[in-house]
């Protein structure tokens, strides 16, 4: 249990940024973080407080693919072609061919709001 009459709680982000300066410091190259998370802006701010800098951050498998369902539920005319866009993209996606998934989404996918 934490006193807190005696000292002030030590947040999340200093507990960590003191471990990885303990394991790290001697390193005279920079290290290369890479986050994967949920994408929650919460989850950013700590880490720039621990890093002093915002490391590449990665959407994490299930928060992209909701992601990806809920903007096409925006964008495709129906169902069956939303269907069709989220099962191509996610596939690409997940085989790591973002070139691909992009280019499809350019020349591919037509919006139903912009027409």
């Amino acid at each position: 249990m934490i006193d807190t009459e005696v000292e002030e709680p030590i947040s999340l982000a200093t507990v960590v940024k003191a471990r990885i300066l303990d394991l790290y410091q001697k390193e005279s190259k920079p290290l290369n973080i890479v986050a994967i998370t949920d994408g929650a802006k919460v989850i950013r701010h700590r880490l720039l407080a621990i890093f002093g800098v915002l490391p590449v951050v990665i959407l994490d498998w299930y928060h992209l693919c909701k992601k990806v369902r809920n903007l096409m539920s925006m964008i495709a005319f129906n169902k069956e072609e939303k269907s069709n866009h989220v099962k191509f993209l996610l596939s690409q996606l997940w085989h790591g061919q973002t070139d691909i998934a992009l280019n499809y989404l350019k020349h591919q996918v037509v919006a139903r709001n912009i027409l």
